[in-house]
C-alpha cells in the first residue's frame, strides 16, 4: 500500500532504464504511492461501495494489477539492453558478502 501503486506508475511511466536511478524511483514509488491511495479511496467515497476495507484492497489491486501489466507490455516493446530491470542477484550477492565480512 505504501510502495507498489506507486512503483507500478513509475514502472508504467518510465520503462527504460536511463530515465530514472533505482533510488529516484524508489523515493517517488513512495511519494506516488502516499498520493495514490487517498485519491481512490476519495473516489471510493462518491460510489455505493463507500470507504471499507474491501472495496479499498479491491481498487488498489486493480489499479495495481493493470499498471503493472501497462508496465509489462511497454517495457516489451523496447529493446532488452534499453530496458529498467531490478537485478535481485547483484543484491543478493553483496548482502551474502557483507553478512560473510561481519563473521
Amino acid at each position: 500500500m505504501l510502495f507498489l501503486p506507486g512503483y507500478a506508475l513509475i514502472a508504467a511511466l518510465f520503462t527504460r532504464k536511463d530515465d530514472l536511478d533505482g533510488i529516484e524511483r524508489i523515493a517517488l514509488s513512495f511519494g506516488l504511492s502516499i498520493a495514490i491511495t487517498p485519491l481512490l479511496g476519495l473516489a471510493l467515497n462518491y460510489t455505493p461501495f463507500g470507504i471499507r476495507l474491501t472495496p479499498i484492497l479491491i481498487v488498489l489491486s486493480v489499479f495495481t494489477i493493470s499498471l503493472a501489466i501497462g508496465a509489462y507490455v511497454r517495457r516489451s516493446r523496447i529493446r532488452e539492453e534499453d530496458r529498467f530491470v531490478v537485478d535481485f542477484g547483484v543484491l543478493f550477492k553483496s548482502i551474502k558478502e557483507s553478512a560473510n565480512q561481519l563473521k
